[in-house]
């Protein structure tokens, strides 16, 4: 499961981020994060890495919020742009 990998790196910026603040807060509530359609990513594997990861920690119990972002191009030959709605990279 690569998402543990990319929850670390979520969580050490969130933790960063709570040791940035004066005065910190008591408690985190949630860490929105957006996630590309085509990161392959699993949202549920992913909340489960961001429970365990922030265990412990002072990012404990919060919730992880992952929004999805569509996948967008545009066709320098005949100048569409638009969203990808399937993984076909060749203009129509």
């Amino acid at each position: 499961m690569h998402e543990f990998n990319i929850c670390q790196t979520i969580v050490d910026t969130v933790l960063a981020q709570i040791e940035q603040m004066d005065p910190p807060p008591q408690r985190l509530l949630r860490t929105n994060v957006v996630v590309g359609q085509l990161r392959q990513i699993v949202p549920e594997y992913l909340a489960f890495a961001y429970e365990t990861l922030t265990r412990d920690t002072s990012a404990q119990g919060s919730e992880l919020v992952v929004k999805s972002s569509p996948a967008t191009a545009t066709c320098h030959s005949c100048g569409w742009e638009g969203p990808l709605d399937k993984n076909v990279f060749q203009c129509g």
